[in-house]
């Protein structure tokens, strides 16, 4: 992939997270995460923060079903989509508890 879209797409996710746009909007992403069975789930969530395509974060509870999930399967897929772009990543993907870390981010990290 060439270094113009790696830095368009971390541009768009950066537009597309909840410390960039205006109070009020409401930004959502697409994660995927396997289940304990070993099925793919999705679901729509915030993405916090951002790196570029480096890493994301996102707002979820602790005692969430993707919480739940994710000590079973680190593997993780976000998707940001709109009318005119698509930008779907894989990485892998973790709980923080450091409250420091929290108070930043807010939930979970993908890498």
């Amino acid at each position: 992939m060439s270094k113009e879209i790696i830095e368009r797409a971390g541009e768009i996710i950066q537009q597309n997270t909840a410390h960039n746009l205006p109070e009020g909007s409401e930004p959502y992403c697409t994660l995927a995460l396997m289940d304990q069975d070993g099925y793919p789930t999705a679901s729509t969530i915030t993405a916090s923060k951002g790196e570029g395509i480096a890493w994301l974060t996102f707002c979820t509870g602790l005692e969430s079903n993707k919480e739940k999930r994710i000590p079973s399967c680190k593997r993780a897929s976000v998707c940001f989509n709109k009318d005119t772009y698509n930008i779907t990543l894989v990485g892998t993907i973790e709980v923080i508890t450091d409250p420091a870390v929290k108070q930043e981010s807010r939930g979970c990290i993908v890498k």
